[in-house]
């Protein structure tokens, strides 16, 4: 479907009309919500929970598959209120994805962009629910070695949530 980044807007309907074929009866497939430099983000409908789901394709094909899955069940047992969960994969052949939580809300990046600046308490209160997930999943030897504003998503409550795929495994 694609090799290259960025991917083409008629790669991309290619990718959602085959997708959609691949998820046909489990969930109905929505519009990009975002891109990255590793995976498509689509926003889905799942249809047994009747809840919103984000599908995420990965771009690259070459992949260990056996290393990525066990990573991925290794990440879906993490239970933290800021982390989203891992509901779903798709690994038989690609494009491969995972169906995680959808969060609706904003990145951390935009609002900051939008307001110019966070209070005294508002600040305090997003780096304290940040520094306690960060410490969760550390005690899960998770690490994650990027935190920036982009990659934090602000839920409908304002509560911070990052994804479990910006993780690195410590060798120890």
């Amino acid at each position: 479907f694609y090799n290259s980044i960025p991917v083409q807007e008629d790669k991309k309907q290619n990718l959602a009309d085959y997708l959609q074929s691949c998820v046909s009866g489990r969930y109905e497939l929505g519009k990009v919500i975002s891109e990255g430099s590793t995976v498509i983000i689509f926003k889905a409908r799942e249809v047994f929970a009747n809840r919103e789901v984000a599908i995420k394709v990965l771009k690259q094909s070459d992949i260990d598959k056996k290393a990525v899955l066990e990573e991925i069940k290794r990440l879906a047992k993490l239970k933290h209120r800021g982390i989203t969960r891992i509901f779903d994969t798709y690994f038989e052949k690609y494009p491969y994805f995972v169906v995680t939580e959808y969060v609706k809300g904003i990145n951390l990046q935009k609002m900051m962009a939008r307001s110019g600046y966070f209070s005294y308490y508002m600040t305090v209160e997003i780096l304290r629910e940040l520094c306690e997930l960060l410490e969760y999943a550390r005690r899960w030897d998770v690490l994650y070695p990027v935190i920036r504003p982009s990659k934090v998503i602000l839920d409908e409550e304002g509560y911070p949530m990052i994804s479990p795929f910006s993780v690195l495994r410590t060798k120890n």
